[in-house]
């Protein structure tokens, strides 16, 4: 306003000057242009901030291995910086290992991330160039449980997530979140935002490094949802159909629910393999599976809605961040469920029974503050449902608690100290949380069900442990409890990978969980038969129960929902399902 301003009075004084000139009366040359219009030189375009530069080529053409070079300016470090550190995740992960197995110096050796400084001659010369190579031919570059951190090769090309390649930085061992061009000089390469361009992408090292990347021809589709884009990319099938209408209606749910995501674009990236699985790193969501989902029970549909929800639900706690996003998949699973066909309320109380199983197999006597893995995030899932029959009675909802616990930091979700801030507002749920946390036996899940108004139904049985299950029994090496697929088989085993169990003994089976149970009337010596779906049929094995030692057979209770469902209301587990039919 103050430039267009100073220009007006310029060209009012000037035109009073000139009109003064041109009078016969006054005979002398006409002044010079005043400066707000005066002819000047163009303003020198102003120099892009720096950035961390990092190339990345391709050796001998093929993405299996990765030549990349970093550059760092010295004007972006603190003063004084003695140690620059290129990080990569060295833990174990998975069944893997850490991407620094991945990563070797380009001269050889191994790869420490460790650099000392030397004073520049120049403030701009670079404080580190040194280069580097990823090796995706690793033998444990590759998916097992899931997707999120592992580099694998798909049918048309390589996907890979930031991790594997691109590096932290730190200064004195202090994290630099600071801004970095990544160069990808193949010209197929794409994330959430679409095709790199060809001078690079700049955003944070933090952001490039949270992200997920497909190498080779691939076809992508933009899906608004939720307030927010989401790329759906593949190269290996010819249509989304069926994952479209999966996103769309999850994340719709999710956004009523748990509130609004930012409009920043979301990578969904979809390849075909044998085994299932999915993962979400910073913005972006990777699947892989036989083929794209058709329904959303279905495992690969189950997986879709869980990694989708991750966008609204993640945490610096497993049992929060894992255990909260399944309670909320069974509660979007039921409303999904719902509009294709009825289902009742028992049917969907009954998922937090399968939890149960899970936890009760793999908690081994310790309280849930303390699990990882599968166990984590079955009690984590009872936790969230006992919370939110209690705050139902208190008038609010666990939906209402985590989203305004999110407000704080709305992606990729709330942290288990603004998760307690928000759930500080009822009086005596802060101590319930801290009682469930550390109950060091079997989660009461029947007790929660009486706050609720229903009655439970509870049995034992003689169990199994998962190893006996796995060796003694199906003499199955690889398997989720979560799953019915067949991964990995012991010698002599009558399974093949690639196997999907439907039925044992009898009982249909919706993960390996339910085994324990469908065999607990099973005696040494018997036989009984498994029903299993091989490639496009179906064939029936039998096979005889081993002679197991008494110990590895625990008496364990079983927790189910009764029939005699409240009168008035409904459970707060079908709470999407009641606003999807209002």
């Amino acid at each position: 306003m103050r430039s267009e301003t100073a220009l007006s009075r310029g060209v009012a004084v000037w035109g009073l000057t000139l009109g003064l000139a041109c009078s016969p009366a006054v005979d002398r040359p006409p002044p010079p242009l005043p400066p707000a219009i005066s002819a000047s030189a163009a303003p020198e375009p102003a120099r892009p901030p720096p950035a961390v530069s990092l190339e990345v080529a391709l050796l001998d053409g093929e993405p299996a291995r990765l030549a990349v070079q970093v550059t760092v300016p010295r004007e972006i470090l603190p003063p004084g910086t003695k140690l620059l550190e290129l990080p990569f995740m060295g833990e174990p992960f998975r069944e893997g290992d850490g991407f620094a197995s991945f990563v070797k110096p380009a001269g050889g050796g191994e790869y420490t991330g460790q650099y000392r400084l030397e004073p520049g001659d120049t403030a701009t010369d670079p404080a580190l160039d040194v280069g580097y190579t990823v090796d995706l031919t690793h033998e444990a570059a590759g998916p097992r449980q899931g997707v999120d951190e592992v580099p694998f090769r798909t049918s048309v090309g390589w996907f890979l997530a930031g991790r594997a390649f691109i590096p932290t930085l730190k200064a004195d061992g202090k994290l630099l979140d600071v801004r970095m061009r990544l160069t990808f000089p193949h010209d197929e390469v794409v994330d959430a935002f679409g095709a790199l361009p060809g001078d690079g992408r700049v955003m944070n090292n933090r952001d490039l490094r949270d992200a997920f990347y497909v190498l080779g021809p691939v076809r992508q589709k933009a899906l608004g949802a939720a307030g927010t884009t989401f790329q759906l990319t593949t190269g290996d099938v010819s249509s989304f159909f069926g994952l479209e209408a999966l996103v769309r209606d999850t994340a719709g749910f999710a956004a009523d629910q748990l509130g609004e995501l930012s409009a920043r674009p979301r990578l969904m990236a979809f390849h075909t393999r044998g085994t299932r699985g999915g993962g979400v790193v910073g913005y972006d969501t990777s699947l892989i599976g036989p083929e794209v989902p058709r329904q959303p029970s279905s495992p690969l549909g189950r997986i879709t809605v869980h990694e989708l929800l991750h966008q609204w639900s993640r945490s610096d706690t497993v049992w929060l961040s894992e255990g909260f996003t399944r309670y909320f998949e069974l509660k979007a699973l039921a409303a999904l469920e719902a509009r294709e066909a009825a289902i009742s309320e028992t049917e969907v109380l009954d998922w937090l029974g399968d939890e149960y199983d899970v936890h009760a197999m793999e908690s081994q006597g310790k309280p849930l503050a303390e699990l990882s893995g599968n166990a984590a995030y079955a009690g984590g899932a009872m936790l969230a449902y006992c919370l939110d029959v209690d705050l139902t009675r208190a008038g609010a909802s666990l939906e209402s608690v985590y989203a305004a616990a999110r407000q704080k930091s709305p992606e990729p979700g709330a942290s288990e100290s603004e998760f307690r801030a928000a759930l500080a507002r009822y009086a005596e749920l802060p101590a319930r949380l801290d009682e469930l946390l550390a109950q060091p036996e079997a989660f009461p899940l029947g007790e929660c069900y009486r706050r609720d108004q229903i009655e439970p139904r509870t049995s034992t049985y003689r169990g199994l442990e998962l190893r006996d299950l796995a060796l003694e029994v199906l003499k199955i090496t690889g398997f989720n409890v979560n799953d019915t697929l067949v991964e990995r088989v012991a010698e002599g085993s009558r399974f093949a990978p690639g196997d999907s169990v439907l039925e044992v003994a009898g009982e249909p089976i919706r993960g390996m969980r339910q085994v324990p149970w469908a065999l607990r009337n099973t005696t040494s010596g018997q036989r009984f038969k498994v029903r299993v779906r091989r490639g496009d049929g179906e064939l029936e094995l039998t096979l005889a129960f081993p002679k197991l030692d008494p110990s590895v057979r625990p008496v364990r209770p079983r927790v189910r929902a009764g029939k005699s469902l409240r009168k008035s209301g409904h459970s707060p587990i079908v709470r999407w399902v009641q606003g999807e039919l209002r």
